[in-house]
């Protein structure tokens, strides 16, 4: 995990990769994003996010194994639901891939248009 996020009172989460903490990032990358979002400010330590209150409630769900990779494009759509279950009104994804998905784009419009729920996706 980001030495620098609040604690587990307020980032909880979750995995889809058997054998693996959802708190661990063996990859780097998650971590990196999630401190960009959410690090700690003026406590002289690490980077300050962008909500650095450390009040920021975050639930992070792991869809990538330690080497960076996945394996299905349903495993994003099920962490994008299991982020809004745990009521989350903005989910942020940082993913690559030339993939589409009729499902997913259904699923993500309603939640967009029904559940108020902003997606925000780096793509590259």
């Amino acid at each position: 995990g980001h030495p620098d996020l609040p604690d587990e009172n307020v980032v909880t989460g979750s995995t889809g990769i058997a054998g693996a903490a959802w708190n661990e990032d063996g990859h780097g990358h998650g971590t990196h994003c999630a401190g960009t979002i959410a690090a700690i400010g003026g406590n002289n330590r690490g980077v300050v996010g962008v909500v650095r209150s450390g009040l920021m409630k975050m639930h992070i769900v792991r869809v990538f194994n330690g080497a960076g990779n996945w394996t299905w494009g349903s495993d994003l759509l099920t962490a994008v639901e299991a982020c809004v279950a745990a009521g989350s009104n903005v989910v942020s994804m940082s993913i690559g891939g030339a993939g589409k998905s009729q499902t997913q784009e259904i699923a993500y419009k309603r939640m967009f248009n029904e559940e108020n729920v902003l997606l925000v996706a780096a793509a590259g």
